[in-house]
């Protein structure tokens, strides 16, 4: 009996010091991910960025994991429809969350990863905790910026000054030539930026900017078209005034998902997902730019 146990506890043992290898000798798999939503479409005030993930997490070789890139919020062309916000990007089960929709005037500014700004008295919709932040306040015939992946969309600052988007976030899984290369994030020097909120809509005056990251200027009175969130940024798009027959609202950013891992570990993806490859210094990143709901992706 003593033998066979001891035989048995060996066995044991050498399974957990297989299991323990797999970490010392490096067969898991250490993934850097940034995903980002579609941000929301126009409105008044500036339409808020799509939510924004960023961070690693360790993976056996051979895992297939859900992918999906979330269109930007569709353009509205009437002020009676509600707001549209951007839809969900998801990564494994990181899922962040789209940007709100601007609103007209009298339709509550839309929540989601981050909000949009408000026209006048209404309620700046709001962000989700950990993915963007909310929307500024309107004054009067101004309003405030969507909110933007790295800030508050600033209030407007009177009647004839509308509010600017939030800037976005920053990320370092690339550089500025590689974001240029792979046609994701909007550069501003050497950084690059995801995620920016649009600008607030103004009747007269100072149109909000959009923040860094894809959100969008904001027209003036009643021009029209309002400009549309950058694609492959989840950034919001600028305020324009949609009461009024033919006025047409810019629609968000699309979306974006970034996967980072040692040039060596192999990387396939399913039939429908779009994307591009940067590899440096031993690192390859994978932009993503389109998947849907059924879209996988292998790594290991």
């Amino acid at each position: 009996m003593a033998v066979t146990s001891m035989a048995n506890s060996s066995i044991r043992d050498f399974a957990k010091y297989r299991n323990m290898s797999a970490l010392t000798n490096g067969l898991l798999v250490q993934a850097g991910y940034l995903v980002v939503a579609g941000g929301g479409a126009g409105g008044r005030g500036g339409a808020g960025a799509g939510g924004l993930l960023t961070g690693s997490t360790t993976l056996a070789p051979g895992t297939t994991l859900s992918i999906e890139v979330g269109a930007g919020g569709a353009a509205i062309t009437s002020n009676g429809v509600t707001v549209n916000n951007g839809s969900n990007s998801t990564f494994s089960s990181f899922v962040a969350v789209g940007g709100g929709g601007g609103s007209s005037s009298y339709i509550q500014p839309g929540s989601g990863g981050s909000g949009a700004g408000a026209y006048g008295a209404l309620t700046p919709g709001t962000g989700t905790s950990g993915q963007g932040f909310d929307g500024g306040a309107g004054s009067g015939s101004a309003s405030g910026g969507g909110g933007g992946a790295g800030a508050v969309g600033a209030s407007a600052a009177s009647s004839t000054a509308g509010g600017n988007g939030g800037v976005g976030a920053i990320t370092t899984l690339i550089d500025s030539t590689q974001a240029g290369a792979l046609s994701v994030g909007e550069v501003s020097g050497s950084d690059v930026y995801f995620a920016g909120g649009g600008g607030g809509w103004v009747s007269s005056g100072t149109p909000g900017s959009g923040g860094l990251g894809g959100g969008r200027l904001a027209k003036i009175g009643s021009a029209s078209p309002g400009l549309s969130g950058l694609v492959n940024t989840g950034g919001g798009a600028g305020g324009v005034d949609r009461d009024g027959g033919g006025r047409v609202g810019g629609s968000g950013g699309s979306g974006a998902i970034l996967i980072s891992v040692p040039s060596t570990v192999p990387v396939s993806f399913s039939g429908g997902v779009t994307s591009g490859v940067a590899t440096s210094g031993g690192v390859s990143v994978y932009a993503v730019t389109a998947a849907g709901p059924t879209d996988t992706v292998t790594i290991g």
